[in-house]
């Protein structure tokens, strides 16, 4: 069971630009309270991309999807930061804000609905 100091509140961020970088998260985000930890995921669309054997050129391959995650200290930052950025531009692309799925799960009461200790 997570103590309340180890549940982190955090956003999704969708539709990021391929250029986009965990400082520029955190730079965007600590306006609604103390970022925690920011971290970009860059999908690639390259079907050698998996093939330990390929010697592949990370430039050349093109990016499908960018996505990021953004951790606050506490609820009501984070909260604030969906609000104030969804729907948004970051550069030049409109990005979607919402709560990620981890930190819904994070905070859900631990124990079955009726099960009783004996």
């Amino acid at each position: 069971m997570a103590s309340p100091t180890d549940v982190k509140f955090t956003c999704y961020v969708g539709n990021l630009e391929s250029d986009t970088d965990e400082k520029d998260l955190e730079n965007a985000f600590s306006q609604f309270g103390d970022v925690m930890d920011s971290k970009v995921i860059y999908e690639r669309d390259d079907e050698d991309y998996y093939d330990y054997d390929y010697d592949y050129d990370s430039d050349s391959m093109t990016i499908r999807k960018v996505y990021g995650f953004v951790s606050f200290k506490d609820e009501k930052s984070m909260k604030d930061a969906i609000k104030g950025m969804n729907g948004k531009k970051l550069g030049l692309k409109t990005i979607n804000v919402q709560e990620s799925h981890s930190s819904r799960r994070s905070r859900r009461p631990v124990g079955r609905a009726g099960s009783k200790r004996v």
